[in-house]
């Protein structure tokens, strides 16, 4: 499945043909502009006909079904947020950073004009 975001206003007219290209691919609308299709390349070649600025979005695998593949992606991910996490915790224990912020805190203040 495949999410599509309609970033441009669409006239009545081009709403209803969505509509129809929706019912034929058996497609859903999830919230205003934003619509659920396993096949998109009708409701592509209309947008891209009428000049309708548009984004594709690809859902997530489910790791229902977890082999070697997704084992490895899941391990990958775990292993970069590790790296994440190690590399804002030296950052946050940065005196050097810490004094530079300071600075910037005392020079520019919270942004509010004491009158």
């Amino acid at each position: 499945m495949k999410l599509i975001y309609i970033k441009s206003t669409i006239t009545p007219k081009d709403y209803s043909v969505v509509r129809e290209i929706l019912k034929k691919e058996r497609g859903e609308k999830l919230a205003p502009f934003i619509y659920k299709l396993s096949k998109l390349e009708s409701l592509e070649q209309y947008l891209n006909k009428e000049n309708i600025n548009y984004e594709v979005y690809r859902e997530e695998q489910s790791l229902l079904s977890p082999n070697k593949d997704n084992r490895k992606i899941v391990a990958k991910k775990k292993q970069k947020k590790q790296e994440l996490k190690a590399a804002y915790q030296d950052f946050a224990k940065n005196k050097k950073v810490n004094k530079e912020l300071a600075v910037w805190d005392e020079a520019v203040g919270d942004g509010v004009k004491n009158e």
